[in-house]
């Protein structure tokens, strides 16, 4: 229930700061997770500056961009180019755990996972994509209050997320917490407005919190 109550703060924050050590993506409850984007015309992370600074400013034009198009290809490219900068961890050992960590989901070893994820977050707690992984793995495990514990963490550290955004509006909605699973999707929209079928769901679960005005 606590969580809930963070859920909710954070929602209703909607801290857009700049954002923090990120890396790559994590198997979470979102249609997002599954795209398969170029990013051709934008930043790389082969070429992304090194000093954190540099990186949060290069990031947060990426997600400045994201939340002004309209326009469908380039909202998958533009999410192509934060994906890359996601994954450089800058530092090598959190890459090793977590390369491990993407052979061991492929092994469909969730044991070893724990192990490997719980390792990389208490040497890197700062790291968000650590809890986008682990809250993948907890939903695959049908633990959905620990995987929102894991996204909140997520959000905590980089506010635009769009997965964990949307994995966590996912969950909210699976677990019956509609108008919750609304302010989500809103917020969502206003960080990705171009993420795939996001208008249906805002739609129907608006017609479903607030009756049949949209």
């Amino acid at each position: 229930m606590q969580c809930v109550f963070v859920i909710a703060a954070l929602l209703a924050a909607g801290g857009m700061g700049h954002a923090n050590s990120q890396i790559p993506d994590a198997p979470v409850p979102a249609p997002q997770a599954a795209e398969r984007e170029g990013g051709a015309g934008l930043p790389q992370a082969d070429a992304e500056p090194k000093t954190a600074e540099d990186r949060g400013k290069a990031l947060d034009q990426l997600y400045g961009r994201l939340a002004k198009t309209s326009d469908q290809a380039e909202g998958t490219t533009i999410r192509a180019s934060i994906r890359q900068f996601w994954l450089n961890s800058g530092s090598a050992t959190i890459d090793l755990l977590l390369e491990r960590d993407a052979q061991a989901a492929l092994g469909h070893d969730p044991a070893l996972r724990h192990q490997l994820l719980d390792a990389a977050s208490k040497l890197s707690p700062e790291t968000a994509e650590i809890w986008n992984r682990r809250a993948g793995l907890d939903y695959g495990e049908l633990h959905f209050d620990a995987a929102m514990a894991d996204l909140a963490r997520v959000l905590a550290i980089d506010p635009r997320h769009f997965e964990a955004i949307e994995a966590l509006a996912t969950i909210l909605r699976e677990t019956g917490r509609d108008p919750l699973a609304l302010k989500a999707f809103r917020r969502l929209q206003a960080v990705n407005p171009t993420a795939p079928n996001l208008q249906k769901d805002i739609d129907e679960l608006t017609r479903k919190v607030e009756g049949q005005k949209i």
